[in-house]
């Protein structure tokens, strides 16, 4: 006859309190798949039994709901330092010098406008010079001096009585490229 050791209790404590995890987690993997299944009418979908972030609090997914989190945000600054390896393009007037209200995401799309209107030259900057000061009309932050005919344009939007144009008169936009409408449309997404 052989003695119990005082260890052979704890192994069994050990033992059973690990089964218990492992049923436990067993049980919580298996069971939203079982329950997608048995929701319709037998035919499994994996995919409706995942939690993502983009499901709403009724539980239903809203793939087109926007996401935000302050987590994710980016600040000010580093959008402007993400956007300054955009470029963008814009038409300036030889006679006036005046910088057309139209920024284009697209080289080829701002050369095919200029050769539609008389008397327009295509310049090239970076998205954050315009972005913020021109098309948000929210200032702008430090940065590179931007080119003369956009650095007129900004000052002529801070300008409580810009002569002949107010500031409300002019409204500066973003054109996407031909291609990225095509994919839009495709995509069934509006980018006007």
């Amino acid at each position: 006859i052989r003695m119990a050791s005082s260890n052979e209790g704890n192994e069994i404590v050990t033992k059973i309190v690990l089964a218990g995890i492992l049923v436990i987690f067993l049980a919580t993997s298996i069971v939203p798949f079982l329950s997608e299944m048995g929701s319709d009418g037998g035919s499994a979908n994996l995919s409706g039994a995942v939690v993502t972030r983009q499901e709403g609090k009724s539980g239903t997914a809203d793939p087109y709901k926007n996401y935000e989190s302050s987590f994710d945000r980016l600040s000010r600054a580093k959008i402007q330092e993400k956007l300054s390896r955009v470029p963008a393009f814009y038409l300036v007037n030889k006679v006036s010098g005046r910088m057309a209200p139209e920024i284009y995401c697209s080289f080829e799309d701002a050369v095919d406008a200029s050769k539609a209107g008389d008397g327009f030259n295509v310049k090239a900057t970076t998205l954050n010079q315009v972005m913020y000061p021109l098309v948000l009309k929210r200032g702008r932050m430090m940065m590179p001096p931007p080119p003369a005919e956009v650095a007129k344009e900004e000052d002529e939007l801070r300008a409580e009585d810009g002569g002949s144009t107010s500031p409300s008169d002019i409204k500066f936009k973003l054109i996407p490229s031909k291609p990225a409408l095509k994919d839009a449309a495709g995509a069934k997404l509006d980018l006007g």
